[in-house]
């Protein structure tokens, strides 16, 4: 009876082993999902963009005396300016400017106008603003899986830039750092591993 009773643990004690090793989340597992989480977007690592206005006005000035139009002026300046200076010089857009007076008001009208170099990284257009994609981003490496529980997993791994547009030349950081190690969780379900993505 003893011996039976042992036997019969062993059978138990090797299926629940068995059960626990298959459950390992696997480096090649977590790879394929997160391969495919990163290229849609579903997890913290997006691609990067630019937001430029369309128009602004610029070089306000009186030409005689009296009651003047006053137009407020909002020229790009700093940071922006060199930006927009960058993309004039690679071709990417092209800058109108038209003189416009009123009473004895004068200004520019300044108008941005893309190219079709850039209508290449054009990813959204409204009334008053073009957003163009700097940078995107695909999986690089697993670095390290460690498993919290049975069925709740950790994953390090580290991320590269699959394109650096002619837009995002012109900075030196991105919204996504690819010297930093990234984490995400996993959880074991009825189905196998599944990614959590919030």
């Amino acid at each position: 009876m003893k011996t039976k009773f042992l036997i019969l643990y062993s059978i138990i004690f090797s299926s629940l082993s068995f059960i626990s090793c298959t459950n390992e989340l696997d480096r090649p597992t977590a790879h394929q999902f997160l391969k495919k989480c990163i290229a849609s977007e579903c997890n913290t690592i997006k691609h990067c963009e630019i937001k430029i206005e369309k128009t602004w006005t610029s070089d306000y000035y009186k030409n005689g005396r009296g009651m003047c139009t006053v137009i407020l002026t909002n020229p790009p300046r700093g940071e922006s300016l060199k930006r927009i200076n960058f993309y004039l010089e690679k071709g990417l857009i092209e800058l109108e400017r038209e003189n416009k007076n009123k009473d004895c008001g004068n200004w520019t009208e300044n108008r941005i106008k893309v190219t079709e170099k850039g209508k290449k990284h054009l990813i959204n257009e409204n009334s008053g603003s073009y957003t163009f994609l700097t940078a995107s981003f695909i999986l690089d490496e697993i670095t390290g899986i460690y498993h919290e529980t049975n069925v709740k997993a950790s994953v390090e791994y580290k991320v590269k830039f699959k394109e650096i547009t002619p837009f995002g030349e012109f900075f030196n950081k991105y919204c996504v750092d690819i010297e930093k190690t990234y984490s995400s969780l996993f959880y074991y379900y009825d189905d196998g591993w599944r990614l959590n993505n919030n």
